[in-house]
């Protein structure tokens, strides 16, 4: 178990960032890259157990990547799922934007009970397959929803950085981002605002969120724009990418208290993780928001 760890802390120390970006500009990714996920199969035989804030779920571990993120989850993150976890309520809806492996899906899902739900999205085919997987691994009744989320519903090309295996990062619908030397190859994926999902009643209406969009996360925000508004949501977790200050700009208008979460030296200081929450609106018309509805049959406004 401790070369196991020692191994996972060596993939998410190295590999990341500026040495991420050296590895491939030089060749050396591929050697090194599979020098470690070779370690790690090896003594792990191919499943990964997180245990963070009471839960206990575990996840297939098929590529290099979905390595990575796992390893990620269990340290440098870690106080992000644990503040999630404690203040996610069985009956809460759970939107998971950029779900990813499913390790934030897998992790609420086994929190929530009776009315609660995950909608996980995840727009890139190869994991989508990967995300299903790990949630009827962890028994968690999900709705995979297999697109983006933006401010328009539109279809567009989703550039895909680095790797192209299930699990792999980086991959973005963000204009400013997709003229990297780093993209392998794109893919033709829908987009959906969040608003028309809820008010055409194919989504339940959500109360809180984790995003993670590559450097599209204003675009999600505006796109929920009459969600986020209404007083529903009362908590939602951003990643930014090099746009920190625009997103807690958005999510203070939507009137949020927002707090920057920085988690060491493995993340930058330009992208802490944003946490934003209100005070609960309590039980009244619970049940109603969820549906979309008001108690009069119309969805609040």
């Amino acid at each position: 178990m401790a070369a196991i760890d020692s191994i996972e802390r060596l993939f998410q120390t190295v590999y990341r960032g500026p040495v991420k970006r050296a590895a491939h500009a030089t060749g050396i990714n591929e050697l090194l890259e599979w020098g470690l996920w070779a370690g790690y199969r090896t003594l792990n035989g191919g499943e990964k157990t997180l245990r963070i804030g009471g839960e206990t779920t575990t996840f297939a571990v098929p590529t290099r990547s979905a390595l990575g993120v796992l390893s990620v989850a269990g340290t440098v993150e870690r106080p992000i799922y644990r503040d999630l976890l404690e203040h996610v309520r069985p009956d809460d809806v759970f939107w998971d934007v950029g779900a990813n492996a499913g390790t934030y899906s897998c992790l609420v899902g086994s929190r929530l009970a009776g009315d609660g739900a995950v909608v996980s999205f995840e727009p890139y085919p190869p994991t989508v397959d990967l995300l299903k997987r790990n949630l009827r691994r962890n028994d968690v009744d999900a709705t995979v929803v297999p697109f983006a989320l933006g401010n328009a519903d539109e279809t567009t090309e989703l550039a895909v950085r680095y790797d192209d295996e299930p699990g792999s990062q980086e991959h973005t619908l963000a204009p400013d981002r997709r003229e990297s030397a780093d993209i392998v190859d794109t893919v033709t994926v829908p987009v959906r605002r969040g608003d028309t999902l809820v008010d055409d009643g194919t989504l339940p209406e959500p109360t809180v969120l984790k995003i993670d969009a590559e450097g599209a996360g204003p675009a999600v925000l505006a796109g929920l724009e009459s969600t986020l508004s209404n007083g529903a949501p009362r908590r939602v977790y951003v990643e930014p990418h090099e746009n920190t200050d625009e997103l807690e700009a958005i999510l203070t208008e939507f009137g949020f208290s927002v707090t920057r979460e920085y988690l060491g030296r493995h993340r930058s200081n330009r992208n802490p993780i944003l946490v934003a929450a209100r005070a609960a609106t309590g039980p009244s018309g619970h049940v109603s928001r969820l549906l979309g509805r008001d108690d009069d049959g119309a969805r609040p406004s």
